[in-house]
């Protein structure tokens, strides 16, 4: 991605928009109180947390901890 950005392939510097860390994702629970940044009309969160290497437990319990910061 970086390669097409620099380079300009299939026009794409005109045709995307590259957003600041934590804006459509974010990793912790604790960045949503550190580094949430609230734009392009997200009022509580971003749209994606990450939670690759998560036991299926884990996953359960947070995502259901993240959907109740709705």
């Amino acid at each position: 991605m970086m390669y097409m950005l620099e380079n300009n392939i299939l026009d794409i510097q005109n045709n995307s928009i590259i957003l600041k860390y934590n804006i459509l994702q974010h990793f912790k629970k604790e960045h949503l109180d550190n580094y949430f940044i609230k734009k392009f009309g997200l009022k509580d969160k971003p749209f994606v947390f990450h939670m690759a290497g998560e036991t299926k437990e884990n996953k359960i319990k947070y995502s259901t901890e993240y959907f109740n910061l709705i």
